[in-house]
């Protein structure tokens, strides 16, 4: 499985916020069960090969399930299901990947997040002004992100703050 700070890195940059509580609830039972506590919390991850493949992650039934989330419980609820997906999503391609991808990904990641001028480029997150860029209704707006500076600088220092290797596991 990716480490935690991947999952978290993935969800700043898709959809400008980590969602931390999202992955930390999410891979608790790793604690204790290792690789194996994805059997908890982990819905996504195995309808894998029936519902959807990492060449079609999400098929029509999922984006169904999206708009219906949004329509009954609102947007907030609606991009917190799709964090949680994103991560099972995210540990399945994980395994699809050699060492060397590995590393690959892991350098991309963090020259994102050594560049905050790229972020808001390539992600549409600008988190020095707190801002996500959001297509709402077909106009393009700069929507308030507070607390993504905070959570961008923590992920920054963690990757300052070790090597590639410990980084990644």
């Amino acid at each position: 499985m990716p480490p935690g700070w991947i999952h978290k890195t993935e969800c700043l940059l898709a959809f400008g916020n980590a969602y931390e509580q999202v992955h930390a609830w999410k891979d608790a039972p790793a604690k204790t069960l290792g690789v194996r506590h994805r059997f908890l919390r982990h819905d996504w991850y195995w309808r894998c090969g029936r519902d959807w493949s990492l060449a079609n992650p999400f098929p029509p039934a999922l984006i169904k399930e999206f708009e219906q989330t949004l329509k009954e419980q609102g947007p907030e609820q609606a991009e917190i299901r799709q964090a949680d997906i994103t991560h099972d999503w995210s540990d399945r391609h994980w395994q699809s990947l050699s060492r060397a991808d590995k590393e690959s990904y892991g350098c991309c990641l963090i020259s994102l997040l050594e560049h905050p001028e790229e972020m808001r480029r390539f992600a549409g997150v600008d988190v020095i002004s707190e801002k996500i860029h959001r297509i709402i209704g077909g106009v393009e707006v700069w929507e308030d992100a507070s607390g993504i500076r905070r959570q961008w600088l923590r992920l920054l220092g963690l990757v300052r703050s070790r090597t590639l290797s410990e980084l990644l596991g």
